[in-house]
């Protein structure tokens, strides 16, 4: 299942009860699945998290990756695939922005409380570029070098969606846009691997000891470590279309 979207939301200071705590995930659980409803019309699983000390606040939008017409590793209709892609990304971007805002709402959170409002458009955003790449592949018709740097780019993209898809939903995913753009397939990625970057590991400087007569440094006092105060994961039926 892939993570279509998530707002981190960090309040400090902030103190509650576990009480407290639960019944403010209960109500951002409720605001999380009625605009997930609104916005998505279901067919997605909402989770909320939240952490105690300084609060930290989670909300993800999952989906598979088979609800967006990737059937059996072909696109049965690239057009409408597209359509649906484009759509999943504009309603995370509105999703998002109206649960940024009602989040501290419902904490009662002051602006000053607010340290950190995260969005993050995982598969959504990349499978909206992707979709859009290919397709200006497909249209300006490059031919062999030049259309090499737009092979390179959707290859990337393929890799860094790969990140948030299960295998199968990887393979399908790769499987469709081989079928639509058959010049890619040297660029795609393995379906079983992730590409990694090598990074050069920083010389390791040795620490010279401190005279006998030097000031040792005050110990740090243990860090507290955060709870999960609440969690809760809803899967949301898609509605159904009544025909008039």
């Amino acid at each position: 299942m892939a993570t279509l979207a998530e707002l981190y939301v960090h309040l400090d200071p902030y103190e509650a009860s576990d009480a407290e705590y639960r019944r403010l995930g209960e109500h951002i659980h409720e605001a999380a699945i009625g605009t997930a409803l609104q916005l998505y019309g279901g067919g997605v699983t909402i989770e909320v998290v939240i952490r105690d000390g300084s609060t930290k606040i989670k909300i993800r939008v999952m989906q598979t990756l088979l609800a967006l017409d990737l059937l059996y590793g072909h696109m049965a209709d690239w057009k409408s695939f597209k359509e649906q892609a484009i759509a999943t990304y504009e309603s995370s971007v509105s999703f998002l922005k109206s649960m940024a805002e009602t989040v501290p709402h419902i904490a009662h959170a002051k602006p000053k409380q607010v340290k950190r409002i995260h969005n993050r458009y995982r598969a959504s955003g990349k499978l909206k570029e992707l979709v859009e790449s290919v397709d200006q592949l497909r249209s300006n018709e490059l031919p062999g070098e030049a259309a090499r740097p737009l092979l390179r780019h959707i290859r990337q993209l393929a890799i860094e969606a790969e990140k948030d898809l299960n295998e199968d939903e990887r393979a399908k995913l790769l499987a469709g846009i081989s079928e639509i753009v058959p010049e890619i397939e040297e660029e795609l990625p393995d379906v079983n691997g992730i590409l990694v970057q090598k990074v050069a590991s920083r010389p390791v400087v040795p620490k010279l000891p401190l005279p006998d007569d030097a000031a040792k440094p005050s110990p740090k006092p243990p860090r507290r470590r955060s709870r999960i105060v609440f969690q809760r994961t809803t899967e949301l039926p898609r509605r159904r279309r009544i025909s008039r």
